[in-house]
C-alpha cells in the first residue's frame, strides 16, 4: 500500500528542468514538439548534423512535456538514470500496489497533492498526480499491463 510522500517541490520553469537531472553539466536540453529532451553534449553536434539530413524522431531522453502551461516530468524520465532520485517526493508501493499502478489504476490516498515519483523497492516506476483522496496514474496507457 502507498506511503505518504515527502514534501512536494514546485514544478520548475523551463530553465529549472535541469535540477531534475544528474550530470546536468554534460547534458544539453532541447525543446521539440512540446517536449524537452536531454542529450549528451558529446553527441549534440552529431545530432544537429543528422537533423539537417534525415528526420530525427527523438534525440536523447524525453525529460519533460508541456502540460497545462507547465513543464511536467515525462514518463521516460522516471525510468532514466538521468533522474536525480530526490528531485521529487516518492510514493513507495508494495508489489500489489505496483502491479495495480502498472495496469493503470488510480491509487487511494489521504490528502494527495502535487506530483510524486512512484517506486517499488526503491526503483522508480513512473509518476502520479495527487487529487485529494487518490493518486491519479501517470503511467502511459500504451505501456500498461493488459493481462493478469
Amino acid at each position: 500500500l502507498p506511503h505518504a510522500p515527502e514534501e512536494h517541490l514546485e514544478t520548475p520553469t523551463h530553465e529549472g528542468i535541469g535540477r531534475w537531472l544528474r550530470g546536468r553539466e554534460d547534458v544539453a536540453l532541447t525543446e521539440r514538439n512540446g517536449a524537452v529532451h536531454a542529450i549528451s553534449t558529446r553527441w549534440q553536434g552529431q545530432v544537429l548534423s543528422l537533423e539537417g539530413a534525415v528526420r530525427v524522431l527523438a534525440a536523447g531522453v524525453p525529460v519533460a512535456r508541456s502540460k497545462g502551461g507547465e513543464w511536467a516530468p515525462h514518463p521516460a524520465l522516471a525510468l532514466s538514470s538521468l533522474l536525480v532520485p530526490d528531485a521529487f517526493p516518492a510514493l513507495d508501493l508494495d508489489e500489489e500496489g505496483a502491479l495495480a499502478y502498472l495496469r493503470g489504476a488510480a491509487l487511494t490516498a489521504k490528502d494527495a497533492t502535487g506530483r510524486t515519483l512512484v517506486r517499488h523497492r526503491g526503483l522508480p516506476l513512473g509518476w502520479a498526480n495527487g487529487a485529494g483522496g487518490r493518486w491519479n496514474n501517470g503511467w502511459p496507457a500504451e505501456w500498461r499491463i493488459r493481462m493478469r
